[in-house]
């Protein structure tokens, strides 16, 4: 399902705190409304309760209804992975084989997924391939729950990494089409993830276990290190299961967001530990009005806002890449609302074309009795 928004919202939130962002677009740019970068400990928000009510709040304090929402889901609840399929190109079709392999990537574990799917540009030797995101219905239930209760509008919902992506391919789209090996990292508070990009291209999306929320005697240098081995752990699984060339590459630079990112030492440290260039990923600060909640600004940007940013730009409909994990029931109502006015136009123009024939009809008859 295609969505056209002209203002989106997209939010997404951890144990540690939530961050939204709201988007208005135009016809060929777009432009920051209003954000939201909000530590539950620091405001004291400490219930699911206190936090939907923080949130609603925030909604109605600053006069922005009810925007349709792209909700952020925990890159741990979401499975992303890149199959190649045969070269058929009926999306019907090819609907009923990506629901057969998400069958087989459920297993025997007898709950019910969901799943989405798009295609990607084929790379030599490869016909058909697809990046495929599934989760399980009873997480996403839950979730969806979780963000109606806090009044929010939700008409998709996709994983963070994805929202990574598009966040990237959207404020770097020149490097994100380099031939080179790069890697995208958001450094969340409680985890982590790792986009590794090649050939201009997504090659994979995995979480790293890592957050940069400091526990017992960590220190911000402490989890920098533990960041880059984790990096470097990821990478080399990737590789390993790479042929060819893709196997032998090295990585060219870093491209860093999250919570992490806000502190200088930790892109020093990375830079240093993983033998690349690491640039800071978020929104620039220019975009953003003053006074908006956004977490700090480093190096000209935003990095805290990133996911967000990229949740916000799926609400849109301007996303690179579009997937989207709602439950059916909910698919279902957005169908019908969607073809609310069409149906409403269909009713005026019976009406018209009844009243127009009756209106006829009995001027034919007055004419012929007269």
């Amino acid at each position: 399902m295609s969505y056209h928004n002209r203002t989106a919202l997209g939010l997404e939130y951890d144990t540690h705190g939530v961050r939204a962002v709201v988007i208005r677009r135009s016809l060929s740019s777009w432009r920051i409304v209003d954000a939201l970068h909000l530590p539950w400990q620091q405001e004291g928000i400490l219930t699911a309760d206190e936090q939907q009510r923080a949130i609603h709040e925030w909604l109605v304090d600053h006069h922005l209804g009810t925007p349709a929402t792209c909700g952020g889901l925990l890159q741990t609840d979401v499975n992303t992975v890149i199959s190649d399929f045969p070269p058929v190109h009926n999306r019907e079709q090819l609907a009923r084989m990506v629901e057969y392999q998400t069958r087989q990537l459920a297993g025997l574990s007898g709950e019910q997924f969901l799943h989405d799917f798009q295609a990607l540009i084929p790379l030599p030797g490869q016909t058909n391939p697809l990046l495929i995101a599934m989760s399980r219905e009873s997480t996403l239930t839950n979730q969806l729950q979780h963000y109606q209760a806090m009044g929010l509008n939700i008409e998709q919902m996709t994983s963070c990494g994805i929202a990574l992506v598009n966040a990237f391919e959207t404020l770097q789209s020149a490097a994100a089409e380099q031939p080179c090996l790069q890697l995208v990292a958001d450094f969340g508070a409680d985890s982590s993830i790792l986009v590794i990009y090649s050939q201009g291209r997504i090659q994979q999306i995995t979480t790293i276990d890592i957050g940069f929320a400091p526990q017992g005697d960590d220190t911000p240098a402490s989890l920098a290190h533990s960041f880059a081995r984790e990096l470097q752990s990821a990478l080399q699984g990737w590789k390993a299961s790479q042929i060819g060339d893709n196997s032998l590459q090295t990585p060219t630079q870093l491209w860093l967001s999250g919570a992490g990112a806000l502190n200088t030492e930790v892109a020093e440290l990375l830079s240093a530990d993983l033998q690349l260039p690491v640039h800071l990923l978020g929104i620039s600060a220019r975009k953003c009005a003053a006074g908006l909640s956004t977490g700090g600004a480093i190096g000209g940007v935003c990095p805290a806002l990133t996911l967000a940013f990229g949740l916000a730009l799926q609400g849109t409909g301007t996303a690179p890449c579009s997937l989207s994990l709602i439950p059916e029931r909910l698919a279902w109502q957005q169908r019908k609302r969607k073809a609310c006015p069409f149906l409403f136009l269909a009713a005026v123009l019976l009406a018209f074309t009844l009243l127009t024939g009756l209106h006829l009809f009995n001027a034919r008859l007055y004419a012929e009795t007269a």
